[in-house]
C-alpha cells in the first residue's frame, strides 16, 4: 500500500508585474522577490548563469562568465548605477 502526504506551502508577496522573480524556501513558506532594474545592477547571486546573463543583457550590460554553476558573486555590486557600456563579470560555483 502506498501512502502520500500533501505538504501545504504558503506563498507570500507574489509579484503581479515583472518578468523576473527569485524564490526563497522558508520551510512551509515560499517567498517570491521581483527583480527590478531601475537602471541599477540587480543582485543575481544564487541565479543560474543563463538566467543572470539573460536578465543583465536585457538591461544592456555586457556580461562575462567565469566558472560553472550558479552565480556566487558579481564584479558590480547590487544597486550600482548602470552606465553606457557597463560590463560585469559573474563568478560561478557549483
Amino acid at each position: 500500500m502506498r501512502t502520500e502526504t500533501a505538504k501545504e506551502i504558503e506563498t507570500s508577496q507574489i509579484p503581479d508585474t515583472g518578468e523576473w522573480v527569485a524564490s526563497q524556501n522558508g520551510g512551509h513558506q515560499i517567498s517570491l522577490k521581483e527583480y527590478k532594474a531601475n537602471g541599477r545592477v540587480p543582485d543575481v547571486r544564487g541565479m543560474s548563469a543563463r538566467d543572470a546573463v539573460n536578465l543583465l543583457e536585457e538591461m544592456g550590460v555586457s556580461v562575462h562568465v567565469s566558472g560553472i554553476g550558479k552565480v556566487e558573486s558579481q564584479s558590480l555590486a547590487p544597486g550600482y548605477s548602470i552606465g553606457k557600456g557597463a560590463r560585469i563579470t559573474l563568478f560561478l560555483n557549483r
